[in-house]
């Protein structure tokens, strides 16, 4: 279960990602007890074309602060955590090292381009607008 120092390492490295970008693409699984019985397509729609102002935290609740609400709060189970990828100049990306698990995937225009990308259990995918850093 991640600790409440693991839970800020992944706030502060989707905030590197993150902060000030724009959604550009928005992949959502098809899992109605993790968005609780908000669907898909709603979801996407919803984070789509939004600015993040900010990444927050309160204890194990981490929130994307957009431009205007909705805001996804996500919530650090036992095996929650964040990957977060950006791409360096010349295409290479580098992963923040952040506690893997089945919550949330923050990925640049630089994208990880891997057959095993994203992995199974990832329940939020999110692409940003921005290029590389």
């Amino acid at each position: 279960m991640p600790e409440l120092p693991e839970v800020e390492a992944a706030r502060r490295a989707a905030h590197k990602v993150a902060a000030g970008r724009r959604i550009v693409e928005a992949r959502v699984a098809d899992d109605p007890i993790v968005f609780e019985g908000v669907a898909p397509a709603r979801f996407r729609r919803a984070l789509v074309g939004r600015r993040v102002k900010a990444v927050r935290r309160h204890g194990k609740h981490l929130w994307l602060e957009l431009d205007r609400r909705p805001w996804p709060c996500l919530h650090f189970g036992m095996t929650g955590g964040i990957h977060a990828s950006r791409a360096r100049p010349g295409g290479a990306a580098r992963r923040a090292a952040v506690p893997a698990g089945r919550a949330v995937r923050l990925v640049s225009d630089g994208a990880v381009n891997r057959p095993d990308w994203p992995p199974r259990f990832t329940k939020l995918h999110l692409r940003f607008a921005g290029g590389a850093w």
